[in-house]
């Protein structure tokens, strides 16, 4: 697993772990302020009870004021409302600090569920805030697993590129040994055939000297070689000569001094005659004794023994 990856399971592993500490303190904090709102409720409820009470109390107590002004007659109306409206007076201030304790405990409520609301709002942007995390790490995850793969087919792909190159440059090493090697070959034919050039030489002058004719052809004694066909593989061009490498040899019966028809198949054009200097198992090379005026002899053109067959 790569750096990245690694890198990316543990934010990974650390946002889960945040977003547990986050998911039990939102309920810790929760359950913390329901407890006091309850608890806040019941004491309400008990100060509105003790509150309604009072209120009873001073109903009475105005009922009795009232009934009493009415009935004593004799009494001082004054000094009666006085003694009553002391107790009322009394009665209603102890009510008012009952009911501003109660508002001050309503407030005290408003105030902690408006803390609650603003606590749960937070606690709803983190979670937004972890899940906006965890998608983005989980497309991280993914992008990673992406590259991975892709990847791994580069890797495939530069493996067989790779192979494919190996091949081909055994091939190119291949068919270069064999060019040397046929360099080598067209090399010590072009020797041979200057050294039969010069011995030719030597043997024509020495046929001068003893009155003979140089140019007359002595009569072969051995068989005329079978009748085969091959084709042109290599050409090459010499000071004395053009030697022309041609893909039939000894196993077909051919030897050295043979001569060979140079055709064109598919313009059926004569290009010359070859004779035979150097003859291998299953390669001869030759050099020109007979060329044509319209055709230059090429890779790939026909060889033969005779012609028309």
């Amino acid at each position: 697993m790569t750096f990245v990856g690694k890198l990316l399971v543990v934010l990974q592993l650390v946002l889960s772990i945040c977003f547990m500490a986050f998911a039990g303190a939102v309920y810790t904090f929760q359950t913390k302020w329901r407890t006091q709102y309850e608890a806040t409720q019941t004491k309400l409820e008990e100060v509105t009870r003790e509150n309604e009470a009072r209120k009873a109390t001073i109903r009475k107590y105005n009922d009795l004021a009232r009934t009493t002004l009415g009935v004593a007659s004799n009494a001082d109306p004054a000094f009666a409302f006085d003694q009553q409206g002391d107790l009322v007076e009394q009665g209603l201030a102890t009510a008012e600090a009952k009911v501003a304790e109660a508002q001050t405990l309503k407030t005290e409520r408003d105030d902690a569920i408006r803390q609650m609301e603003n606590e749960q709002k937070q606690n709803a942007n983190r979670e937004s805030q972890l899940i906006t995390a965890v998608t983005e790490t989980d497309l991280a995850t993914q992008a990673r697993e992406d590259a991975q793969t892709t990847s791994s087919l580069l890797n495939e792909v530069y493996l067989s590129a790779q192979e494919r190159i190996d091949d081909l440059e055994d091939e190119r090493r291949k068919k270069s040994d064999e060019a040397f090697a046929l360099e080598q070959t067209l090399k010590e034919v072009e020797r041979k055939y200057n050294d039969l050039l010069t011995d030719n030489a030597r043997v024509r002058q020495l046929v001068r000297q003893l009155g003979g004719d140089p140019e007359a052809k002595p009569q072969r004694k051995d068989a005329p070689p079978p009748s085969v066909e091959g084709l042109v593989l290599n050409t090459r061009k010499t000071r004395a000569s053009v030697l022309i490498e041609v893909s039939i040899g000894s196993d077909d019966g051919l030897k050295d001094g043979d001569e060979l028809f140079v055709f064109r198949t598919r313009d059926s054009k004569y290009l010359g005659k070859i004779e035979l200097v150097l003859v291998t198992p299953d390669r001869a090379v030759g050099a020109v004794v007979e060329k044509a005026k319209n055709g230059t002899i090429e890779r790939g053109d026909n060889v033969a023994t005779k012609l028309g067959t």
